[in-house]
């Protein structure tokens, strides 16, 4: 039976404390303490130069990220950003540690709390400093590193010209015009950056201890805040010496990898139990990551630990025509995300595709786009766009406007492809997720939790029916300008349900009877309403 309900507004609702966020080993989804399931949509914010973050001062399109940056992202339906958070930043000096940094970190996460937007926090790196063109960790940190008798890029080039890097007692970094002249990921191919990487693995003049030392400094300032999701203990990782033994580009994850990683999960475990701990495999991994248990905690930590992983189609962005990339990329998407989930269910615990996209606006582009958003919602995942802003992103490797406001003017076509209506809670499990984007229509089936708690806490956002709510979220100015209408199908035999919109008509809430029965499925369409008079519409 179909029923189609008018408006029942909910009161603004404000910031209370939100629901822990684990990892169901049974399913691999991200799930709360009602056992819901939570997807997330989500952007990147990754300061790479100095002050390694964003501005928290007055909003700019290519630097801040605000309050108001907060609550734009969250009208377009987003709740989760990938927040850079840089050694370089934390620890300029060895030794000496500069806690305004935190502070800043800290704001944003505030700001992005008030709008119930979730944080993980990232130690970016790309080709690991700004020493080798890159970013990450600070350069009297590379000084300890650097174990390559030959110049920086060789053998990828000749050498750089070096000039200084405004930091006293280090050896000075590449001009960066010289820098640009090569994709950065052709310098993880330098000696330098080989050996830096192995320095790292192997505690070389105590890198990894100060690494660690890092993360212990997150951690103690972030281990309270529910709003902080996660942290990712470092971004892309290399290979190690490829040189010494080129054995590496394939066991490096479970020889160098699965031991770093263990070192650093034990130090933040000391200090947080609670938080889900992301990490990464080899980003060029094009076959089964080289990880057989969870390299954080293994199997006593699946509840806490999710691969972070990256599915970017070289072709797009590039010269290809559209059929190429119709061809070629769809492929290659598939089989990366095809891959990764099957990963995921092998070794346990979750995941997320925490970058994908770094793509500019043109309609080859966006195509690639609406593909990627198709098979996140095929697979279920939950995905972090590459990136929100500029952000001095000294290392992109696509075509210029890869950011939503490049130059400074917002690109709208983009916004509005990757604000599509989504599940972001489900009171149960999910079937099935799938946005039309030519018709804009949602399609959502679920088979729903029973009521799992006599005692329900009432201070959470969706009530004292929270573990049989679920939350769509919908973005009104790109894809319902004049309402929505919301139809559910309760399943047979049931009763109905209720339907609730939130004050700002930007959040569906189904909350289904607490009678259900074991395999009962719930349908749920969201689709335009073209209705003259509003009171027609449900939203």
């Amino acid at each position: 039976m179909i029923a189609i309900f008018l408006l029942l507004l909910l009161p603004s609702l404000v910031v209370s404390t939100p629901s822990v966020i684990k990892i169901d080993p049974e399913t691999n989804h991200f799930i709360d303490s009602y056992n819901r399931q939570r997807f997330f949509h989500g952007l990147n914010a990754v300061y790479k130069e100095e002050p390694y973050h964003p501005s928290t001062g007055t909003w700019n399109a290519e630097e801040s990220l605000n309050s108001e940056d907060a609550k734009q992202l969250s009208d377009w339906g987003f709740n989760v950003v990938r927040l850079g958070v840089l050694w370089s930043g934390l620890e300029p000096e060895q030794g000496v540690f500069n806690y305004t940094y935190l502070d800043e970190i800290s704001t944003i996460v505030n700001y992005l709390k008030a709008e119930n937007i979730y944080t993980i926090l990232d130690m970016h790196q790309d080709v690991l400093s700004r020493a080798f063109c890159g970013n990450g960790i600070p350069l009297w940190a590379a000084d300890i590193a650097s174990n390559e008798s030959r110049p920086f890029p060789v053998p990828v080039k000749m050498p750089y010209e070096i000039i200084d890097g405004g930091t006293p007692g280090t050896e000075g970094v590449p001009d960066m015009e010289e820098c640009r002249g090569r994709d950065f990921i052709t310098y993880y191919f330098s000696g330098s950056v080989s050996k830096a990487f192995q320095s790292l693995y192997d505690n070389r003049g105590g890198l990894l201890d100060g690494f660690v030392g890092f993360w212990e400094e997150v951690v103690r300032r972030f281990e309270g805040e529910n709003y902080v999701l996660g942290y990712e203990i470092i971004n892309e990782p290399w290979a190690g010496d490829i040189y010494s033994d080129p054995r590496r580009i394939f066991n490096a994850e479970s020889k160098l990898l699965e031991p770093f990683y263990k070192r650093v999960h034990e130090a933040i475990r000391k200090i947080d139990d609670e938080k889900i701990v992301f990490y990464e495999p080899l980003t060029y991994d094009v076959w089964p990551v080289g990880f057989d248990t969870i390299p954080v905690g293994g199997e006593e930590y699946a509840d806490r630990s999710a691969m972070s992983y990256h599915i970017y189609c070289p072709l797009a962005g590039g010269n290809t025509t559209p059929l190429e990339l119709k061809l070629a990329c769809q492929a290659i998407d598939w089989d990366f995300f095809h891959q990764r989930v099957h990963d995921i269910k092998r070794i346990g615990g979750g995941g997320m595709m925490t970058e994908w996209g770094s793509l500019s606006n043109t309609n080859l582009d966006l195509a690639e786009l609406n593909h990627i958003l198709r098979l996140a919602d095929d697979y279920l995942v939950s995905q972090v766009y590459w990136q929100y802003k500029d952000y001095h992103d000294i290392t992109c490797t696509g075509d210029a406007g890869i950011s939503l406001y490049p130059g400074g003017e917002i690109q709208d076509d983009k916004v509005k492809i990757l604000a599509r209506t989504y599940a972001e809670i489900v009171a149960g499990k999910t079937k099935t997720m799938k946005f039309h984007e030519k018709i804009s229509r949602f399609d959502l089936t679920y088979e729903p939790n029973p009521k799992i708690d006599e005692n329900m806490d009432a201070d959470v956002e969706e009530g004292p029916f929270a573990a049989q709510t679920t939350v769509i979220r919908i973005d009104r100015e790109h894809w319902y300008r004049r309402g929505v209408i919301v139809e559910v199908d309760w399943g047979e035999g049931q009763e109905e349900g209720k339907i609730e919109c939130s004050e700002d008509g930007r959040k569906i809430r189904l909350i289904h009877d607490e009678g259900v029965t074991e395999g009962q499925e719930i349908n749920a369409v969201v689709k335009p309403c073209y209705h003259l008079l509003h009171a027609m519409c449900t939203c």
